[in-house]
């Protein structure tokens, strides 16, 4: 894994074009994002906002004692129903939203990690096919520790749409000499920057 980066498992939500984009992914979080250094049974909110910017909200959100007040309050509502011989709350009223803007639509920058034979040409399939797709390559390192096993290529490239980046890792990942071990990440845009088009 790319260093500048941590894994964080991400809910967004916000309007791309007038459209709501809600989205929960397995993210690349750049170290010096205000959500990177939630650790352990922490929990962050970010909202941000045009005039005041990004304001960060955290809390425990797993483990005894969050836990335990969950269920505490669970079971309060249970005692209060039956004590009360009340039904349950009446669910809230669902109202119609407006269209979901696609997924397929979706722009960030994107973090590859290939699993490949170690004989040249790879990078050239690599690079040849993101370039027929409109993604433009921000930086390619390779390691391996025996050259006779298969090798990790590691690719991070511009803010492109998720369809370009699906196309384009299905061509890669059907190419022979790629293993099905390879896999795509997002890379979280930093607030007030790019990927919402």
């Amino acid at each position: 894994l790319s260093a500048g980066f941590v894994f964080k498992l991400i809910a967004q939500a916000r309007l791309v074009d007038g459209r709501p984009l809600v989205t929960v992914y397995p993210a690349l979080v750049p170290v010096d994002h205000p959500l990177a250094s939630v650790r352990g049974e922490y929990n962050a909110v970010m909202v941000d906002a045009d005039y005041p910017g990004p304001s960060v909200y955290e809390g425990r959100g797993a483990g005894g004692n969050p836990t335990a007040s969950s269920v505490a309050s669970d079971l309060g509502d249970l005692v209060r129903t039956i004590v009360t011989r009340s039904g349950p709350r009446p669910r809230a009223e669902v109202t119609a939203c407006a269209s979901l803007h696609p997924v397929e639509s979706m722009r960030s920058r994107y973090y590859f990690h290939f699993v490949t034979a170690n004989r040249p040409g790879i990078w050239a399939l690599v690079t040849g096919i993101c370039a027929e797709d409109g993604i433009n390559i921000e930086s390619v390192h390779q390691k391996w520790e025996d050259k006779s096993l298969p090798s990790d290529l590691f690719v991070l490239v511009d803010e492109a749409e998720e369809a370009q980046v699906r196309r384009a890792f299905g061509r890669i990942t059907a190419a022979d000499g790629i293993f099905p071990q390879s896999r795509y990440f997002r890379v979280l845009a930093g607030p007030g920057e790019g990927g919402s088009r």
